[in-house]
């Protein structure tokens, strides 16, 4: 038993170390939106939507904040100088890879189109702030 435990250590040492790695690499806001997409996935059928809803809506306050002045008015896309247009886009691609933009289209298909304010409905309210500008990487997703 004295044996296992030295081994035991080095291999949970090893597997925090490598937690540790992953989690240096991806930001801490990417972290955030990573569980909000978990919880999303993981409660999409649930008869209360309103968590799913809020996290819904925080990943399109998201997108909306990158296009808002820092007075919070909106702004449209064209009319984003150059290097926060390109912030703008490069959000809206993260979100791909960071699997929002599946989630969303998985709200979409599994819940009633008809009714307002329910996962489809916030769900398209998302996709639709994702394709703005005409994003060519959220449109290939």
């Amino acid at each position: 038993m004295m044996l296992l435990y030295p081994s035991l250590k080095v291999k949970i040492s090893f597997l925090l170390f490598e937690y540790w790695r992953v989690l240096k690499a991806l930001r801490v806001h990417n972290i955030v939106l990573i569980i909000q997409v978990k919880f999303i996935e993981a409660h999409n059928f649930d008869a209360d939507e309103d968590p799913s809803l809020r996290c819904l809506r925080i990943l399109r306050m998201h997108l909306f904040k990158a296009r808002s002045d820092s007075t919070g008015m909106e702004r449209e896309a064209s009319e984003l100088p150059k290097e926060a247009r390109l912030a703008y886009k490069e959000k809206q691609s993260a979100f791909v890879d960071l699997g929002v933009a599946t989630v969303a289209l998985t709200c979409v298909a599994t819940h009633a189109a008809n009714v307002e304010g329910n996962l489809a409905d916030e769900g398209l309210e998302l996709l639709l702030e994702m394709m703005n500008d005409g994003n060519k990487v959220v449109q290939a997703s």
